[in-house]
């Protein structure tokens, strides 16, 4: 009989290495003599387990975090509280808040929530209280790195923003609940986040002109913002050259030093606001992610030496791209034979004639990952992959012919890639008729002639992120007798931010 001692119950507990949440129980994890668990095991307190000892290996339940009783604190718990604050404000990524939260019970204090709460900021509805918090409170507003805003459908990510600070009485005004006082909020809000460097909106946009420039209007003067994203009818006000010739009038001409910009509506379109969005670009010189509807014309006057992706039909002389989005018009184009040397990631629609004569312009030992949309047949993927032998991402999309292509066929595709690692779309569960009795036979001769394959698409979809099908994600693992064990999960697919903060 074991009886499990009483401990703080305040102190701080990772849930997972993967999804860090703090919780108020305490966990142990299991020691053995041979081998360590890294299982974390919640137990109440005070609760009398029985522990069945296995043969030749001593067990021992040891607490996972012990909350140092000594006097001898680190020395940033000695600072000014003041002090502290402005120290753990610099730490941008919320694993490092973690990690100092979990040193020790203080510095938990000092982190939790004041600082957790307020790196990140992805809402899907109005939240009128959060605004209205944010706007009031600068000291915490002025945490926030990330805004996201986006349509109440999307489901790709998490919901995140701020909760145990708000103060019901203060933030929670019924006026607050109108959309005119709601857009004043967001403004203050944005104003206080004077560490802002991601912006990112493609839920509903406010219903009148002069709100939606009251919130580009402190967008551009952010001096550290360096990511926008603004998908929707944005813009649809604003002025031609005649009536703006220096690109002023409408404040997002204005916003200056990006590494990403993101526009997409019909707004963007419109041949009165080309030379607009060219005064813009050439105001992000270091600007290196580049998405802009495929009507655009007048890239090619844009001087971008730093740019590595890049989404419209005019590539112009680029040698520095690393990723393409690419919808090509027509077979003639501007490059010469061996242009983008750099070149990693290739995203296109169509994969056909049109598609396969443009891409013998492309430099083809740097491209490692490819996905086009929709393809004629088999055999033009036939000529893409004998093009790009090096891939380890493909992504294959629909085929418009009737029948799917055979099983074999794409079997030998796989093989024929030495590389390969990820190979996403539903063409082998279309060539099997989604049997997933057949396609466990496919994987199992796949994963054993495909030493590095290590992902598929599954048939499933999810039913919230989008709908977004699921992963198989093949495991491989050294067995005791020196052979390699290989097995296979179904995983949901991973959130997608409209910005890349993963290390958030």
């Amino acid at each position: 009989m074991l009886v499990i001692p009483e401990v703080n119950q305040r102190s701080p507990f990772l849930a997972s290495h993967h999804h860090p949440r703090f919780l108020s129980k305490p966990c142990y994890s299991m020691v053995s003599s041979t081998q360590v668990s890294t299982t974390l095991v919640p137990l109440p307190v005070g609760r009398t387990v029985r522990i069945q000892q296995a043969p030749a290996r001593e067990l021992v339940f040891r607490p996972s975090f012990v909350h140092a009783q000594s006097t001898n604190h680190p020395i940033l718990c000695k600072l000014p509280k003041e002090l502290q604050d402005e120290i753990v404000s610099a730490l941008e990524l919320h694993r490092d808040l973690v990690s100092l939260a979990l040193s020790c019970q203080a510095l938990y204090n000092l982190v939790v929530p004041r600082h957790s709460e307020y790196r990140i900021l992805r809402v899907r509805h109005a939240v009128p209280a959060v605004w209205a918090h944010l706007a009031r409170r600068k000291d915490l507003a002025r945490n926030i790195r990330l805004v996201s805003i986006c349509k109440r459908s999307d489901y790709t990510s998490t919901d995140h923003w701020p909760s145990k600070l708000i103060d019901k009485e203060k933030d929670e005004k019924p006026e607050f609940f109108e959309e005119g006082e709601r857009v004043k909020n967001i403004c203050q809000a944005l104003e206080n986040m004077v560490n802002l460097t991601h912006f990112d909106w493609s839920g509903d946009l406010p219903v009148k002109p002069a709100q939606e420039d009251a919130i580009l209007e402190v967008l551009a003067k952010k001096e550290k913002l360096k990511y926008l994203s603004l998908i929707g009818e944005w813009g649809r006000h604003a002025r031609g050259t005649c009536q703006d010739s220096n690109s002023d009038v409408y404040p997002l001409w204005r916003i200056k030093n990006l590494t990403t910009l993101i526009l997409r509506g019909s707004t963007w379109i419109k041949p009165l606001n080309a030379p607009h969005l060219v005064k813009m670009l050439s105001r992000s010189p270091q600007l290196e992610k580049l998405l802009l509807p495929m009507e655009f014309t007048k890239f090619p006057e844009c001087q971008l030496p730093q740019l590595k992706s890049l989404s419209i039909p005019l590539l112009g002389c680029h040698p520095t791209l690393e990723e393409l989005f690419w919808v090509p018009m027509s077979s003639e184009t501007s490059l010469t034979p061996g242009s983008l040397p750099k070149l990693e990631t290739l995203i296109f629609q169509f994969l056909d004639p049109i598609g396969l004569s443009w891409l013998q312009h492309v430099d083809k030992t740097s491209v490692k990952k490819a996905s086009f949309a929709h393809y004629d047949g088999i055999s033009f993927v036939n000529q893409f992959i004998s093009m790009f032998p090096h891939l380890t991402h493909l992504h294959v999309g629909m085929c418009h012919k009737a029948s799917p292509a055979p099983l074999a066929a794409w079997v030998k595709i796989i093989l024929s890639l030495p590389n390969i690692q990820v190979f996403r779309g539903s063409a082998l569960w279309d060539a099997v008729n989604q049997d997933k009795d057949r396609m466990h036979l496919v994987i199992m001769e796949l994963v054993q002639k495909c030493p590095n394959l290590r992902m598929l698409d599954h048939c499933q979809r999810h039913a919230r992120r989008n709908h977004d099908v699921q992963r198989i994600r093949i495991i491989r693992e050294p067995g005791e007798d020196g052979t390699m064990n290989v097995s296979y999960v179904i995983e949901k697919p991973p959130p997608r931010y409209g910005f890349r903060c993963q290390n958030y």
